[in-house]
């Protein structure tokens, strides 16, 4: 997988079926959900160093792949939650 492309501006809105998302709406596209999501948790995000042995197991998100409606290729995003918000924390072309 290649690094995030930088694009990450604009409104986000996610889509949850039976707590899974399933669509989501950003930088003015339409995208549609096309594997099994995986949970997002924080030692996936950050690196924390390597004496850490116990770390906390937080979940903050999202990891899916989606194509867009309008055609194109899909991408990988990280999407992040937090007070009922949702953001696009990465994605991966």
């Amino acid at each position: 997988m290649r690094s995030p492309i930088a694009h990450l501006e604009g409104e986000t809105s996610l889509r949850l079926d039976d707590g899974v998302p399933a669509r989501l709406v950003w930088a003015g596209r339409r995208w549609r959900v096309s594997d099994t999501p995986s949970r997002l948790h924080a030692r996936d995000m950050y690196y924390l160093g390597d004496r850490l042995t116990h770390l906390p197991d937080v979940w903050l998100g999202w990891r899916f792949q989606a194509h867009p409606d309008d055609g194109g290729e899909a991408r990988v995003f990280d999407v992040i939650g937090s007070a009922g918000r949702w953001s696009v924390a990465h994605v991966f072309d």
